[in-house]
């Protein structure tokens, strides 16, 4: 038995016990990306770096025994740097976006991968699960949204971007016509109200959010109708009205109370709602700079309510203001993210947790552009056919058969392991930045399909975990290391396919993985691949106003 300290706490292990192993016995967590109980430690990855405060020396926690005597230290400011060198040398030669740039377009962070992911394999409940995550008024945005996520669509680089945007509609549609719609969860009552002064996007985001969130909420509306700036006759055209009455409608069915013809400081004042709500959320539209102080008393800008523009509290820790009341645009979809945005604050107030804005992790984007040969790897096993116009023209809206194909084009640029990726979640800890350390010249993207296993190249640690797991297993043809240096990578023996290396222990294999490399494919993927899709459908119904989508049952 031998005696140590470990971040200035004293414990005795047996002889050959490593560090991290030592660590752990205290609970105190060492990072690492190479390392797996089972399987012996191959000491590639360094994350898992330690000192010794009396030599100086930094070790490796996986593989280096304890030794008597030793003072280790495992969060010193120099320990902390070193590992954040070891992720920075890991991303600046790493391939693969960890989330798809349609999505970090979307001013309301639509997971939009995910969405088309559930259009292309029929699951068109679960869509609009994954859209009313984020988005409270997806058939308005459906029809008005300027797209932005279009615009990044890696697809347009082969022929033509995803029709995002009508896609979108579709699902909404299909639910708006469901007598079976969807309602989402919500948290049980916290028994906290919040009034939110306007509904117009912003403002109605924000009370569906709250809603979700547990919370008592009242809209106040000071004309006749909600909607504010959604209900202009420069919409009519693509936006009819019962369209979005019936979107307002499934929102204040969540038990949200309106009261209309209630101008703030006309019928009550900003302070008299402070004194009936624990929070007030200001959604008023583009408001007169002068009108700030006049009628709310808060500091006005130069586009209008002064805002931390993180958490969109005011200068009163009671008042948030979301939308136009806050910044001036045209965007009603980023009017539905900001008053998002300010439901979160509010409600992180609301639970006396601290006050902090929407948090968008590490994300990892494919430097450059892709060639002809990266966009035929992205390519394969998708829909080839270019973009899919409907087949009303004058209705602008698709059919099942026509969505379902339309999202079938998807490349699935998002990592399909994005949440479950160590070196992600590393990255955004040790506040790792991609551009500090890069190679000559980038690697070609590499998809490997076999079966249901997906094996990206360029997303590969070289870790060793998945080599050292079908060597374990006894393989047949395994995995092993092809290439030295910083070409090595991971492949089969023999160039066999991943099938034959990975006969066994390919699920193992792919949980195992600490980032994106190796992957299943999603049940979309693999039910797309046995075409149903493309089948005709029976004749769908018709809504009002010239939409148009399937029959009622999601």
């Amino acid at each position: 038995m031998i005696t140590l300290t470990i971040d200035r706490r004293t414990l005795t292990v047996p002889e050959n016990t490593t560090l991290l192993a030592a660590a752990r016995r205290l609970g105190i967590e060492i990072p690492t990306l190479c390392y797996r109980d089972d399987l012996d430690h191959v000491t590639s990855c360094m994350l898992c770096v330690v000192g010794d405060e009396r030599t100086g020396e930094r070790f490796p926690a996986c593989s280096t025994p304890a030794l008597a005597g030793m003072k280790i230290v495992t969060a010193a400011p120099e320990i902390i740097e070193a590992r954040r060198t070891a992720l920075e040398l890991l991303l600046g030669d790493h391939l693969g976006d960890c989330e798809g740039p349609c999505r970090r377009a979307c001013p309301a962070g639509l997971n939009i991968p995910v969405m088309l992911r559930k259009i292309a394999g029929g699951h068109k409940r679960e869509a609009v699960a994954v859209v009313k995550h984020h988005i409270a008024l997806p058939a308005v945005l459906g029809r008005i949204c300027s797209a932005p996520c279009e615009t990044v669509c890696r697809r347009a680089a082969h022929d033509a971007p995803l029709a995002i945007r009508r896609l979108k509609r579709f699902v909404a549609d299909c639910d708006l016509l469901s007598s079976n719609p969807y309602m989402p969860d919500m948290a049980d009552p916290s028994g906290l109200r919040v009034a939110v002064v306007g509904s117009g996007p912003a403002g109605l985001s924000a009370a569906f959010a709250l809603r979700r969130y547990g919370h008592s909420v009242t809209i106040y509306e000071k004309q006749i109708a909600p909607g504010g700036g959604l209900r202009t006759v420069e919409l009519r055209e693509r936006l009819p009205l019962d369209v979005l009455d019936a979107e307002i409608d499934r929102i204040l069915k969540l038990g949200i109370p309106l009261e209309t013809g209630v101008e703030i400081g006309n019928h009550v004042s900003l302070s008299q709602l402070k004194q009936r709500f624990h929070a007030v959320i200001l959604a008023v539209g583009r408001i007169d700079p002068q009108s700030v102080c006049k009628t709310y008393g808060l500091e006005s800008g130069r586009h209008g309510i002064v805002t931390d523009r993180h958490t969109h509290r005011t200068g009163d820790p009671l008042v948030f203001a979301c939308g136009n009341a806050m910044s001036s645009g045209r965007m009603a979809v980023r009017s539905v993210g900001q008053g998002q945005a300010a439901a979160i604050a509010v409600d992180r107030m609301l639970r006396d947790a601290p006050v902090i804005g929407v948090r968008h992790g590490y994300n990892h984007r494919i430097p450059g552009k892709i060639d002809a040969q990266e966009m035929a790897a992205f390519l394969a096993d998708t829909a080839l056919e270019e973009r899919v116009v409907p087949a009303d023209e004058t209705d602008d809206a698709y059919d099942e058969n026509e969505a379902c194909r339309e999202a079938a084009r998807c490349l699935h640029c998002d990592c399909r392991k994005a949440d479950a990726c160590k070196l992600r979640s590393y990255a955004d800890e040790y506040a790792a930045r991609r551009q500090t350390w890069k190679p000559a010249q980038r690697r070609q993207v590499q998809i490997v399909r076999h079966g249901c296993i997906i094996y990206e190249p360029g997303k590969c640690i070289a870790c060793g975990i998945c080599v050292r797991i079908a060597e374990k297993a006894k393989e047949p043809f395994g995995l092993t290391f092809i290439g030295r240096g910083f070409d090595v990578r991971v492949g089969v023996p023999f160039n066999e396919s991943l099938e034959q290396g990975l006969q066994t222990v390919a699920a193992d294999c792919i949980a195992a993985c600490p980032t994106g490399a190796l992957a299943g494919m999603t049940a979309e993927e693999r039910n797309r691949l046995q075409p149903q899709c493309g089948r005709p459908r029976p004749e769908v119904g018709r809504p009002t106003s010239g939409r148009r989508g399937p029959q009622e049952t999601t």
